[in-house]
């Protein structure tokens, strides 16, 4: 009797476990691929310059706009934005 209970377990696992695996796979290779195709592309660090030890400055683009950004050990300051032709 003991058997017969813990086979039915594993069987139940199984299917659950089996369950995940597939919703991940299509969640991963379907809808997930689709959300986010095209929308936005990578973030692209354009330079970096260094004013002292722990200072620099650095431009990057991010959606069809180039940012001017300072930094320090404390902060992160956007200094200049615009929006940059294709």
């Amino acid at each position: 009797m003991d058997f017969e209970v813990i086979l039915k377990l594993v069987f139940s696992l199984s299917v659950v476990v089996g369950l995940l695996l597939f919703l991940s796979y299509i969640l991963k290779h379907y809808i997930l691929r689709f959300a986010t195709s095209g929308r936005f592309e990578d973030i692209k660090i354009r330079d970096v310059k260094f004013i002292g030890k722990d200072r620099g400055i650095a431009t990057f683009e991010f959606d069809n706009r180039v940012f001017l950004i300072s930094f320090d050990n404390n902060r992160i300051e956007k200094l200049y934005e615009r929006e940059d032709e294709v």
